[in-house]
């Protein structure tokens, strides 16, 4: 026959299923001992463990980004985003990009496709932004307020929290928080949605891009709509700036010589000229100088230009 005390039943079949009588007289000594409980502590450690941490403070030096929305003829406000890229850095800067004038995935012309009240909205759905991207998840990134800005898991996808929306760690990875704008987010969190979860006024992205804290990005987005708007010749006006770079270097080597006399047709340009002509030694010196530079750098207008003055001198 079975004797069914307390130690038989916490372990039988081998799976301890609870405390045996000895556990819990432990305990107690425990208690009477120190004060306090074992399983009060137990209890804390759990709570400590299953506590959600706030998203990081606010940090000036951090990367900040700007939406501005508009719903019908209405405009609605500009968001200023903080990008959390000391903490993230790959959701953080697939964010930035998308944000950038000329991404292919970029936010601009976007539309909220998705809107829960009290929950979250969802835009710039954009297959061709999951190409080669995956974003791995940061525990200690998540939905706890209104105004968490996070990327899905593919990175094909933006949503903003409109409250505390935990569940929505599951598909997406918080990279930001909404700065300056939050009182947008509370007017979006009123607006008119249909059986979908579809505004029934479209609210649209109009522009996107760079900014600082305050949200004054005129002059950034100045900048990088510059950036963008003749890549040839940018390349161009580098790739002659490191020439030039080089060819300081060879002069500094002792290995050529840049042009800095007047022009020929100046009285003291004549007088360097006729003491060349007559050592016999201005003209091959500058064309074995014109030679050597552009065996090392190639030829261009530049160069080709001095040249033509050195051999007329």
């Amino acid at each position: 026959m079975t004797r069914f005390c307390g130690d038989a039943i916490g372990v039988r079949g081998g799976r301890p299923t609870g405390l045996t009588g000895k556990d819990i007289k432990k305990n107690m000594q425990t208690f009477i001992e120190t004060g306090i409980h074992p399983d009060v502590v137990s209890s804390r450690a759990q709570a400590k463990a299953d506590s959600i941490p706030p998203l990081p403070e606010h940090d000036a030096n951090r990367e900040f980004m700007f939406l501005e929305l508009k719903q019908g003829g209405e405009d609605l406000g500009r968001l200023v985003i903080e990008l959390y890229g000391d903490h993230i850095a790959v959701g953080a800067n697939h964010l930035r990009n998308r944000c950038l004038p000329g991404s292919k995935a970029g936010l601009t012309g976007c539309t909220i496709h998705k809107l829960q009240q009290n929950y979250a909205i969802w835009l710039g759905k954009n297959p061709a932004a999951s190409e080669g991207m995956r974003i791995q998840s940061n525990p200690k990134l998540r939905h706890v307020d209104i105004g968490a800005v996070s990327i899905s898991f593919s990175g094909d996808e933006v949503a903003i929290s409109l409250g505390r929306a935990l569940v929505l760690d599951s598909t997406h990875q918080v990279v930001g928080q909404v700065h300056k704008g939050l009182d947008i987010l509370e007017g979006l969190n009123h607006t008119a949605i249909n059986h979908n979860d579809v505004p029934l006024r479209p609210i649209k992205v109009t522009k996107t891009g760079t900014t600082n804290a305050a949200g004054a990005y005129e002059e950034l987005d100045a900048e990088a709509a510059d950036f963008v708007k003749d890549p040839a010749a940018r390349l161009a006006a580098q790739s002659q700036s490191t020439r030039n770079a080089v060819k300081d270097a060879l002069v500094a080597a002792g290995l050529g010589k840049r042009k800095l006399e007047p022009p020929p047709n100046t009285a003291s340009g004549s007088k360097q000229a006729g003491k060349d002509q007559a050592r016999g030694t201005g003209s091959r010196n500058v064309v074995a100088r014109k030679e050597y530079m552009d065996f090392m750098l190639g030829d261009d207008d530049t160069s080709s230009s001095d040249g033509d003055s050195d051999s007329k001198v």
